[in-house]
């Protein structure tokens, strides 16, 4: 199986889920009210919310696939101090609670563990990256990953690769046997076309990193309730990062109940630039609090 997250774009212009920008559209209160909120993908799409206990549209959803367990979460409004809940003209937010969501199907997958042990959850924004941690993310579900034992958690947003060690409240295991806590992995590039020229844009770096401390973070960073921003070095919990941000996609193979193979693909040449292997007892989980 395969799994890749990225921004949504157009050719040439950033457009986002949550609300609409154009002018004509926040003048007119009719494509305001049509448009606001995840509208347009709320209503264009149909994911297994409803057959997953979700009562909130397609904001978090969860499905099973084999021996695994798949949950796909909101990290855009979903938990307070999300990226997206203040960030925009119109409010965002105001789901079903996903985070009573969150546990109660965490329970039940940890009920029918001996039938698919892997737990997987999917977001848009990481949890740990480079030298830093989304503490309002954290807040709002690391004890929960921890608790039913996730085996990894997947997130895009900062477009590059980045693997970590099993990682809980900011300290790693030292490797992926048998670890207690999640792994987290952020496989962010995936083909989004900003990185079209990217070993040029390489040297524009070191600019960008002045630019960037000397004025407020970039929009797509800090924003909204949240207090994040991306880091561009390393974390004590980082074990690999694609230091050369090339185009790539990960592949998970599942070996049996308790093993699984992770690599990180560079799509241009077909390389395997990162592989590891992750062993877990899954009969250790739910954990006790």
């Amino acid at each position: 199986m395969y799994l890749h997250t990225h921004t949504h774009k157009t050719h040439k212009t950033r457009f986002k889920l949550a609300d609409c920008h154009d002018p004509n559209c926040l003048a007119s209160s009719e494509k305001r009210e049509k448009l606001s909120n995840f509208t347009a993908y709320n209503n264009r799409f149909h994911m297994p919310s409803v057959e997953s206990g979700s009562a909130a549209l397609n904001m978090h959803y969860s499905f099973n696939y084999g021996n695994a367990h798949f949950i796909t979460l909101d990290t855009e409004t979903g938990y307070e101090g999300a990226a997206e809940q203040t960030r925009y003209v119109l409010p965002c937010g105001g789901f079903a609670d996903q985070l009573s969501w969150l546990e109660a199907d965490l329970i039940k997958a940890n009920a029918e563990r001996a039938e698919r042990p892997w737990i997987f959850a999917i977001g848009h924004h990481p949890m740990y990256q480079g030298n830093t941690i989304n503490v309002e993310f954290q807040a709002a579900m690391e004890n929960l990953f921890y608790k039913y034992g996730v085996d990894v958690y997947f997130s895009g947003h900062v477009h590059s690769y980045e693997r970590d060690l099993p990682v809980y409240q900011g300290k790693p295991e030292p490797d992926y046997i048998n670890p207690t806590a999640t792994t987290h992995v952020m496989i962010g590039g995936a083909g989004n076309d900003e990185m079209k020229d990217i070993q040029r844009r390489k040297q524009l770096a070191a600019q960008m990193e002045a630019l960037r401390a000397s004025s407020d973070p970039a929009p797509h960073d800090g924003a909204g309730g949240s207090t994040w921003v991306q880091g561009s070095d390393d974390g004590p919990w980082t074990a690999f990062t694609d230091k050369d941000n090339y185009v790539g996609i990960g592949k998970i193979t599942i070996i049996d109940d308790s093993s699984l193979k992770l690599e990180y693909i560079r799509t241009v040449s077909g390389q395997v630039a990162d592989s590891i292997t992750l062993t877990r007892d899954h009969s250790q989980f739910p954990l006790k609090m």
